[in-house]
Parts: C-alpha cells; sequence; structure tokens
C-alpha cells in the first residue's frame, strides 16, 4: 500500500472518529433534544460540500438510482441510530462497537470480489474478534442497556451497507457519477431528516442551531471528507485491507479521545483490547 493510501485511510479513520467526537459533545450540551435538526443540519453542510465539489456539474444514470435508495436508507440508519446510542452509553463503547461495521465490506470484497488475502489478515482478524470480546466489559457507570444494544446494532448494520453500496456502485460504474451518487443520496436524507425536524422539533431547532451550529459543521465536513475520501481509496486498495485498516485504526483513535477529553475511565478488559486493537493494525497491514 502507497504513501498516499495510507494517507487517504488515516483521514478517514480520523474523519469517523471526529463524527463520533462532536456528536458526544453536542449531546452534553443539550441533552436529548434537538437529534434530528443535528442531523439534518450535518447532511446538509456535506451535501453543499459535494455540491461545491462537482463544480455544479451534475450528470446521472439513471441505474445509479437503486444504488441511491439502498444507501439513503442506510445512511439515515447509521446517522440516527448512531446519535440514539451515544445518547443512552458512553462514547469509547459506542465508537468503539461501531468500528465493526466495516467488516461488513470486508468480508463482501472477500467472498464476492474474491478479494487476496493473506494468513496475516485472518491473524489480524482474529483479534479484532478477541478484542470485541473484551471490550463487552463495563464499569458501574457504563451500563449497557438492551436499547444502547439495537441502536448501536442498527447503526452498525447501516455504516457497513454504506460503505459496501459505495464500492460496489464504484466498481459498476468504473469510478463515475461519485458525485451525483452522493449529491441524490444526501438530498433525499436532508428531506427525510428536515420532514422529521418540522414534525417532532419544530421548536426545538432554532435552539438547537445556536447551541451546536460548530458542531453540525464540523460533523457534516467530516462527514463529507470520509464519503469522498472512501470513494477513492475503494479503487486502489482491496478492500479486506482497507476497512479492516480502518475499523482498527477508530479503536485506538476513540480510546485516545475518550480517555483524554471525556475522562472515560475505561476496565483493564477494555484497555486489553484497545492494545489487541494497535496488533491488529499490524497483521492487517502485513
Amino acid at each position: 500500500m502507497g504513501i498516499l493510501s495510507t494517507f487517504y485511510i488515516i483521514v478517514i479513520t480520523l474523519g469517523l472518529a471526529t463524527q463520533n467526537i462532536v456528536k458526544k459533545r453536542y449531546n452534553n450540551k443539550v441533552g436529548k433534544k434537538g437529534t434530528y435538526s443535528f442531523s439534518a443540519f450535518s447532511v446538509l453542510v456535506s451535501l453543499l460540500i459535494f455540491i461545491l465539489r462537482c463544480r455544479f456539474k451534475f450528470e446521472y444514470d439513471i441505474a445509479v438510482t437503486p444504488y441511491v435508495i439502498v444507501f439513503t436508507v442506510s445512511y439515515c440508519l447509521a446517522l440516527l441510530f448512531n446519535y440514539f446510542a451515544l445518547q443512552c452509553g458512553s462514547l469509547s463503547l459506542t465508537s468503539l462497537f461501531l468500528s465493526y461495521s466495516l467488516l461488513i465490506p470486508t468480508f463482501y470484497g472477500v467472498i464476492f470480489d474474491g478479494d487476496d488475502i493473506k494468513m496475516s489478515f485472518y491473524i489480524g482478524l482474529c483479534f479484532l474478534v478477541v478484542s470485541l470480546f473484551f471490550l463487552n466489559t463495563h464499569t458501574d457507570n457504563e451500563k449497557i442497556t438492551l436499547k444502547w444494544v439495537i441502536f448501536t446494532l442498527l447503526s452498525l448494520v447501516g455504516n457497513g451497507l454504506c460503505s459496501t453500496i459505495q464500492t460496489i456502485q464504484q466498481q459498476v460504474f468504473e469510478q463515475k457519477y461519485q458525485n451525483e451518487f452522493m449529491i441524490t443520496s444526501l438530498v433525499f436524507v436532508t428531506i427525510f431528516l428536515f420532514v422529521f425536524v418540522f414534525v417532532r422539533e419544530k421548536d426545538e431547532f432554532k435552539f438547537s442551531v445556536k447551541i451546536g451550529a460548530v458542531d453540525m459543521m464540523l460533523c457534516g465536513i467530516a462527514n463529507a471528507t470520509v464519503n469522498i475520501f472512501v470513494m477513492i481509496v475503494s479503487g486502489i486498495v482491496a478492500k479486506s485491507l482497507m476497512f479492516p485498516l480502518i475499523s482498527a485504526g477508530c479503536i485506538v483513535v476513540t480510546w485516545l479521545v475518550s480517555a483524554t477529553i471525556y475522562k472515560e475511565k475505561m476496565t483493564k478488559s477494555q484497555n486489553i483490547a484497545i492494545i489487541l486493537g494497535i496488533i491488529s493494525i499490524i497483521f492487517l497491514n502485513i
């Protein structure tokens, strides 16, 4: 893997971590208010970035529509339930569990695309699985509820499908319609979310934007950056390598942020999981 590809993957990893960090910060400011407002505003920012990226040139193939529909539904699942999970669970546990969603496109690459894999990949994957076992521990202040599990799983599936659909669309259309695919999808997502804002949070929207405008913009910028670089990297790096690296990298970044900024206490087992995640990065990159 070249230097440029490595740089792209680092940017994607930091972008994914940034989204969870600012969501948690916003949630700490407003409690459980403005969920749809935050999501709608941040997606709107992401949409504007893609519009600027295409320089207002738009070429669309109707054959892209099925991919747009699946991506839109998956995107809404990932976005909303990730936020709901952060409302009722810790940043560290939520982010660490969600980082494994990228194994969905990894297995797709192995099963359907015939991505070449080495023994080191299986070793690294084993370390990831074992680290997940160690992560399934919590302190008295970090109770894992059924609600949190459901929200996390739904977000995990949605996020994994988003990455998978992105790469499939780029493969089928030979890297064409990248911006058009994202713009069309984000338009539908934005409309969907603002309808919810109007129905559920009409009175909270102004307050939410006033308090969390910076966090919303940062989340939108990070989201657009991740999607842009995923589409670029998916064409030059095997999914069986790219997504495990991103997943493991998120584990490390989230752990550092949770421990240093949010002062979340990690158990010994969870710290062991972080170390296993770092080891998995080494094996996955051999």
